[in-house]
């Protein structure tokens, strides 16, 4: 049996059903970045190494590439910018930032003709267009709100056999399913209203940014990002989330960037340990950063160029 890891989002349960299109027969399990490291040492202990593994829109590192090598062979595909400077020889690794999602590169990779992967493009890009992109955007943002742990990479699973076997439609029409995603889409309103009431808005330097500090994870990027392409001030050059994570005694702090012009905001993420797209990237700090102290930590990682002109 194949062992499959992909990210747990739209783009990555789209590129685990194209690889269930050619391998029916897997073990998936779904991860966010943050994570694999920990993912990646639960299936080197529960599995057979002799196993082939998939790993699908998840940017590898040092450590990861790593600990997949342990396995036979390894297919990793991803559309992330990353820089890697040695690749273990078990490891076919496919990297292309410049594909809209990753799902395009696998489809590409098996030789696949699918609609799932204009889905993909759609949502990864974020210009959702067609009622299916939405719907399958909004039923994922809708499990991840319901589900934790073991019971969401079930749900998961279930969604990605669907796909696979070409049932997406059966889904949308369930009435159970309808009714779920619209109270979520209420939900995503009320609380986008409530996150931009949160909005800061500074100048630093020749930027714009909108900075939202997040008390829930609830609240997808994506709908503050959109409504707020209509505010008065818009267009932001950096938008700015920060979402703090307490955790017994640790503190952390969640970033993440985004753009209404043409700033490469995965160079910014890159400076504070993360990474990401051009137009869509993200970092975890150690600490609680919000307030002044997240307009420090920004105006020290700008370009030179907007620091010296603030």
């Amino acid at each position: 049996m194949t062992l499959l890891v992909s990210h747990g989002d739209a783009d990555g349960v789209v590129s685990a059903a194209l690889v269930l299109m050619k391998q029916r027969k897997c073990f998936i399990r779904f991860s966010a970045v943050g994570k694999l490291r920990q993912v990646l040492c639960s299936l080197i202990a529960k599995s057979n190494l002799k196993q082939e593994l998939w790993i699908l829109d998840l940017s590898p590192n040092e450590v990861t590439l790593k600990l997949a090598s342990l396995f036979k062979h390894v297919t990793w595909i991803d559309h992330h910018k990353v820089s890697v400077a040695e690749v273990p020889p078990n490891i076919e690794l496919i990297l292309d930032s410049s594909s809209p999602s990753a799902a395009q590169l696998v489809a590409s990779y098996l030789g696949i003709e699918s609609d799932l992967v204009v889905l993909a493009n759609e949502v990864d890009t974020n210009s959702v267009k067609s009622d299916d992109a939405a719907f399958l955007r909004d039923y994922i943002g809708m499990l991840k709100h319901k589900h934790r742990g073991l019971e969401l990479n079930r749900k998961l699973v279930s969604l990605t056999r669907y796909l696979a076997s070409g049932k997406l439609e059966d889904l949308m029409n369930k009435e159970s399913i309808i009714e779920e995603v619209q109270a979520y889409r209420k939900r995503v309103k009320e609380y986008t209203k409530k996150s931009i009431e949160r909005l800061r808005i500074e100048q630093l330097g020749d930027l714009k940014l909108a900075i939202v500090e997040k008390t829930t994870p609830f609240v997808p990027i994506y709908a503050i990002c959109t409504e707020l392409q209509e505010h008065a001030e818009a267009p932001f050059d950096l938008l700015v989330f920060a979402l703090p994570i307490v955790s017994r005694n640790n503190i952390r702090t969640k970033l993440e960037f985004r753009t209404h012009t043409e700033l490469d905001v995965n160079e910014i993420a890159r400076k504070l340990g993360g990474g990401g797209h051009e137009k869509a990237s993200g970092a975890m700090l150690d600490g609680f950063y919000t307030g002044d102290k997240l307009i420090e930590l920004l105006k020290s990682h700008l370009s030179e160029k907007t620091t010296s002109s603030t």
